[in-house]
């Protein structure tokens, strides 16, 4: 009967161990995903607020202003009159 009692009790040794192994794995492997989610969510706001920093570099240089510096600059001029040309028909071009 007590040999019986004692691979009972070493087998509920040998299960407890190995919940604390598992334990300690999980808990490991859980800090691990949370560091990791810390660290994606830190490049995400990075990228956020670059993304927001080059929308703002892309509306300042495509601004009217900027436009009417390039058109200076190209030697661009204003136009004066407008001459439209009327087609006869649906056809643009006819053979």
């Amino acid at each position: 009967m007590t040999k019986n009692l004692t691979v009972y009790y070493a087998f509920l040794a040998l299960i407890l161990v190995v919940m604390i192994f598992s334990y300690v794995h999980q808990v490991s492997a859980l800090t691990e995903e949370t560091y990791l989610i810390e660290r994606y969510q830190e490049k995400i706001d990075a990228y956020s607020r670059e993304s927001q920093t080059l929308e703002y570099q892309f509306l300042q240089s495509n601004s009217f202003f900027e436009i009417e510096n390039v058109a200076q600059k190209l030697d661009f001029e204003p136009v004066e009159r407008v001459s439209y040309i009327e087609v006869l028909g649906s056809e643009v071009v006819v053979k």
